[in-house]
């Protein structure tokens, strides 16, 4: 059983982005920079970190565009 104590009251954290590649097995390779230039037509995924110190990945949900990816997390959490 994990564990590493949560960084503060959040369980969870999201990571909205446009710079990321998909992997022929269905993973996705994220880079952690900062997207500098937001083109939101562009395909977005948004990561789900579990918020511990080490920040591990639980889930990746893919959107054709940050407007669908927004509209999600618009919905999901009541906004």
């Amino acid at each position: 059983m994990d564990t590493e104590p949560y960084r503060d009251d959040r369980m969870f954290v999201l990571r909205v982005t446009s710079d990321f590649r998909k992997i022929e097995d269905d993973t996705f390779s994220v880079t952690m920079k900062i997207d500098k230039e937001v083109d939101f037509s562009k395909p977005t995924i948004i990561v789900t970190y579990r918020n511990t110190a080490r920040l591990p990945s639980v889930r990746v949900d893919e959107f054709p565009s940050r407007w669908d990816a927004l509209e999600y997390v618009k919905k999901v959490f009541h906004l």
